[in-house]
């Protein structure tokens, strides 16, 4: 087949947990505990996944499957624990900033492409999971949105250069909730303004399912211009929702559909990790992250967009 795969996601694309598979099948016990040990006080995970168990993940992850099945090479932006920093120094580095990541990839592509042209045709497959973790930088779990753009807030009311200009606290959460958004200098997106989004007033931001609204409709229009510019170069951006409320909320061409809802954790319980190793090896672990049956549903519904849509 002559075109390549480039693979852009979070802990699903990189084939989180699958690791669990190699060490009962080897029965590497000591990795099981030693593993549980790391999840209870959240050690660096780099440091307890030997490279043999990562490389089972790594080859049999759904875009693994597809490359082999295409008999054909994929990239992609999942390395283990490879994270990159947000434009704002108050986030730390983190491998789950994964659309911040993917932004700026597909930018260095067009970059490329823009100096050199594009001879070969290329599939981007980007998987998503949560409006708010694949639209705001740094999200943290732990602390709601809304405390961390007042924290910004005061940050920029105490700078020198926005008391010099007096602006309102309106305005100064109005730059707030930019910095904090996924956005492409090279797509011209990072001017969006809030009232093209329905939002008359930045004091409703947070009212009812405003801000989600928001959330929803910038990352559609982030990706659908990124559909845009990548067909310039011979290249197609094909959308893999994980969550049903990105299935139900945004509406971008070339979605692969998972069967039976279109989304891939319609069925998630009956395919995890976990339930895998406690059936074939009675063994009991906490992992929730899809398993291999998954992996391969997955794989074959890229395979059957691809075979069916665009070759």
């Amino acid at each position: 087949m002559n075109f390549e795969l480039i693979f852009m996601g979070d802990s699903y694309t990189q084939g989180w947990g699958l690791w669990y598979h190699y060490w009962c099948k080897n029965k590497l016990y000591n990795q099981l505990d030693l593993y549980e040990k790391y999840l209870d006080v959240h050690a660096a995970h780099s440091g307890f996944i030997d490279n043999e168990a990562l490389n089972f993940a790594w080859s049999n992850r759904f875009p693994a499957l597809v490359a082999s099945h295409f008999n054909t090479i994929y990239r992609t932006n999942c390395w283990e624990d490879v994270g990159h920093f947000s434009s704002y120094t108050g986030f730390p580095m983190s491998r789950e900033r994964v659309h911040t990541a993917a932004t700026k990839l597909i930018e260095s592509y067009l970059e490329y492409f823009k100096k050199y042209d594009n001879k070969v045709r290329k599939f981007f497959i980007l998987q998503t999971s949560e409006v708010t973790r694949d639209t705001i930088l740094g999200f943290d779990y732990q602390v709601e949105a809304t405390n961390i753009i007042n924290n910004i807030i005061n940050e920029l009311s105490n700078s020198e250069s926005m008391l010099s200009t007096q602006k309102s606290r309106d305005e100064l959460m109005e730059t707030a909730v930019m910095e904090l958004l996924i956005n492409s200098d090279e797509l011209d997106l990072h001017g969006i303004e809030i009232e093209l989004f329905g939002i008359k007033r930045v004091a409703d931001l947070f009212k009812g399912e405003n801000f989600e609204k928001i959330l929803y409709k910038l990352w559609e229009t982030l990706w659908s211009k990124m559909q845009i510019e990548l067909k310039k170069y011979n290249c197609e951006l094909l959308i893999l929702h994980a969550q049903a409320q990105f299935h139900r909320n945004v509406s971008i061409p070339k979605t692969i559909k998972i069967p039976p809802g279109g989304y891939i954790n319609q069925n998630l319980h009956k395919f995890t990790v976990e339930k895998e190793i406690y059936d074939k090896y009675n063994i009991v672990i906490k992992e929730s992250h899809p398993g291999l049956q998954l992996h391969q549903k997955i794989a074959d519904s890229i395979v059957k967009h691809i075979e069916d849509n665009l070759i």
